[in-house]
C-alpha cells in the first residue's frame, strides 16, 4: 500500500538527518556537503510539514526502534544506532513543529557530538542547543523500577510517549482506541529482544509528565 505523502517525506528526512549526522562526523559542520544536506534534510521536513500545516512531525524512539508519528520505521542500522542513542540519553521522542526554522534543525544537529560521547552528556547539550526553541522540543524518559510482570505494558506506555509526545488528549484517545492499542502492543513486543530500555536491570520507561 502506498504511503501518504506526509509519511513518505518523513521517511525521507529521517535519511537525511542521519546523513547530515554522519557528514558532520566525517567532514566538519563547516563543509559544503554538510552544508548542502542540512539545506536537502530541511526541505524534506517541511515537505512533512508545511508551514501554515496543522500539527507536527514526532520521532519517537525506544531501544533500537525509531517511531514516525507512532508508526515503528524499518530502519537501517543507522536508523537504529540514532534510536539507540536517543533512547541512551533518556530521550523518548523529538517533536518538530511547523515554525521550524533551518538554524534551529542546525542546532539540533550540531548537539550531536562528531565522536563518543556520554548518554548524559548527550541529553545535557541536547537541552542546551534546544532551549528557547519554538520549532524544536524533546521529550524525555523518566525511569523508574517496576517488576517483570509490568515490563510489556510500560514498554507499550513509553512507545505511547514516544510517538505522542506530550500530548495528554492524544494519549487518552490511543489508549481508549481498541485498534491503536493492539498496535503498540504488538510494537512492544517487537521491540523485545533490542536491548533494555532502562538504564540497568529492572528498569523501564514511563514519560515525564
Amino acid at each position: 500500500m502506498k504511503s501518504d505523502p506526509k509519511t513518505a517525506a518523513g521517511r525521507a528526512f529521517v535519511r537525511s538527518l542521519n546523513i547530515l549526522l554522519k557528514y558532520a562526523r566525517l567532514y566538519g559542520y563547516e563543509h559544503a556537503r554538510t552544508v548542502e544536506q542540512l539545506r536537502i534534510a530541511f526541505d524534506e521536513l517541511h515537505t512533512a510539514i508545511p508551514p501554515g500545516s496543522e500539527g507536527g512531525l514526532l520521532l519517537g524512539a525506544t531501544g533500537s526502534q525509531l517511531l514516525l508519528d507512532g508508526v515503528p520505521l524499518e530502519g537501517a542500522p543507522a536508523e537504529k544506532q540514532f534510536a539507540q542513542l536517543l533512547s541512551s540519553a533518556g530521550l523518548a521522542s523529538v517533536q518538530f513543529f511547523n515554525n521550524v526554522t533551518q538554524e534551529e534543525l542546525a542546532r539540533l544537529a550540531l548537539a550531536f557530538p562528531a565522536g563518543k560521547v556520554k548518554p548524559t552528556e548527550l541529553a545535557q547539550q541536547l537541552k542546551a542547543a534546544l532551549a528557547g526553541m519554538q520549532g524544536i522540543h524533546i521529550n524525555e524518559i523518566c525511569f523508574v523500577a517496576t517488576d517483570s510482570r509490568f515490563k510489556q505494558s510500560t514498554i507499550a506506555a513509553q512507545l505511547a510517549t514516544a510517538s505522542l509526545g506530550s500530548d495528554q488528549e492524544h494519549m487518552k484517545e490511543w489508549l481508549n482506541d481498541p485498534k491503536k492499542l493492539l498496535e503498540l502492543i504488538a510494537a512492544a513486543q517487537g521491540s523485545k529482544g533490542t536491548g533494555a530500555i532502562g538504564a540497568g536491570p529492572g528498569a523501564t520507561g514511563a514519560a515525564d509528565p
